[in-house]
């Protein structure tokens, strides 16, 4: 298992970052993250992601993701999210965790099964 652990390495983007296509787990908490790597999306095995304490508002990119068959967890815990992406494709998360952000909407939620 490849595991890539950025905690506290306050990043404002990851233009600099090696992230290998085997990665099942990626720890990118308290940086200074706008948006989501695109590479992040194109993964189809990761399993974990944290994107806790970062500063991410649009995070319409994960409705886009390879892994989201996969994904047992995400953490989006502390951002400035306004509105929820569609999670109808990740089916096996165990935990999604949007906890204080700036959701106004759960309706999106409400469509999950």
């Amino acid at each position: 298992m490849s595991v890539l652990d950025l905690y506290g390495s306050q990043l404002a983007d990851l233009t600099k970052v090696e992230i290998g296509d085997d990665v099942e787990e990626i720890d990118l908490t308290e940086n200074r993250l706008k948006a989501i790597d695109e590479r992040i999306v194109k993964l189809e095995g990761l399993k974990k992601i944290s994107f806790r304490k970062n500063l991410l508002g649009n995070v319409e990119a994960l409705e886009d993701m390879k892994s989201a068959g996969v994904l047992v967890e995400m953490v989006l815990y502390d951002n400035l999210i306004k509105r929820l992406p569609s999670l109808h494709n990740f089916k096996v998360a165990t935990k999604v965790d949007f906890s204080y952000n700036k959701i106004r909407s759960m309706e999106l939620v409400a469509k999950v099964s």
